[in-house]
């Protein structure tokens, strides 16, 4: 069966699964948010939340435990966006925004996402004046409230993958 949970007129930027509690998720980049979709039977997909974000053409996102880390490039100087930290627990009835990381750089937009182990890794971050690009690395020894352990700030990278202690 197809879905289009935003309707017609929607674009999408990225995928990631999830499973818990013997479901399988497709956390889904739309344009307007992230869409959560229990595909536990992929011929009756549902939607079982829509947590909204800014209009973006580009949306990342990761998952550690029980959250997921979203990432965009929308956003504007009043709206800072940074990292939504969205709550997965409550699946399949609901998930929840719980924080907008945006650290001590008052964090605006980030190009893209990865995790590995406990480290988050934000690469191509700006906040919403003119700093350039650069890419973080928080520590996700407490999901809601990341910690900074890392920076970068010589060259912009598009994208990174990690293990252990290389990027």
């Amino acid at each position: 069966s197809k879905i289009n949970p935003r309707g017609s007129g929607h674009s999408y930027a990225n995928v990631w699964g999830y499973a818990a509690n013997g479901r399988e998720y497709a956390l889904l980049g739309a344009d307007d948010g992230t869409s959560i979709i229990d595909v536990t039977d992929p011929v009756l997909p549902k939607v079982v939340a829509h947590i909204p974000g800014p209009d973006s053409q580009w949306r990342e996102l990761r998952t550690y435990l029980n959250y997921a880390y979203v990432v965009t490039e929308g956003g504007s100087p009043d709206n800072l966006i940074g990292v939504h930290i969205i709550d997965l627990s409550n699946l399949p009835t609901s998930a929840t925004l719980v924080k907008r990381y945006v650290g001590r750089l008052n964090l605006g937009t980030v190009h893209t996402v990865s995790i590995d182990g406990k480290f988050l890794y934000l690469n191509g971050a700006r906040n919403n004046s003119s700093l350039a690009a650069m890419n973080l690395i928080l520590d996700l020894s407490d999901p809601i409230n990341p910690v900074e352990v890392g920076a970068w700030e010589q060259s912009y990278w598009h994208d990174s993958q990690s293990k252990n202690d290389t990027i």
